[in-house]
């Protein structure tokens, strides 16, 4: 079981997930920790293409192609996130293997705007072995409307909070 915190921060409303990626497991707790929700995960394209594509389906995910801007995934995100469901984007591209945090791709906050909705910043931190007890939390919602910065870093503000729920 994980530890979760920060739930209180989660909104009620449809909302654009934006956190770190350390394991395979990662949807597993997020999924854990927001039970009752419309959970939808963006993932590689290449999950798509093996035996496995059912498994990812069922999950809620969908593919982005990451050698590209992938305008179809985007689209497919804002249509979620209006169709008020919650979606979930590991910026990082791939699982960082070291724990650390690595360089966010950029474009998620526009997903945020198109779609109408607030980002909420989440880390996960810890082990996943036997009897360990990995920690989610939750930052506070950020509404891009109300950030007084230009729109060009909207992406590494939220990057920013996901780099300080880490530190904790």
């Amino acid at each position: 079981k994980p530890v979760i915190k920060g739930i209180e921060n989660v909104q009620d409303e449809s909302t654009l997930f934006i956190g770190n990626h350390i394991s395979g497991f990662d949807i597993l707790i997020l999924a854990y920790a927001l039970k009752k929700r419309g959970l939808r995960f963006m993932a590689k394209k290449e999950f798509f293409d093996t035996k496995w594509k059912w498994f990812f389906e069922k999950c809620g995910a969908f593919p982005i192609d990451r050698e590209k801007v992938d305008l179809e995934a985007v689209k497919t995100a804002v249509r979620l996130l209006k169709e008020k469901n919650d979606v979930v984007i590991f910026p990082e591209g791939t699982r960082s293997k070291t724990g650390e945090l690595l360089e966010f791709k950029k474009g998620f906050s526009s997903i945020a705007k198109l779609g109408g909705v607030k980002i909420t910043p989440f880390a996960i931190t810890g082990k996943f072995k036997f009897r360990a007890h990995p920690t989610i939390e939750f930052g506070e919602a950020i509404d891009l409307k109300t950030l007084d910065i230009d729109k060009k870093e909207y992406d590494s503000y939220v990057e920013e909070k996901v780099k300080m729920l880490i530190k904790k």
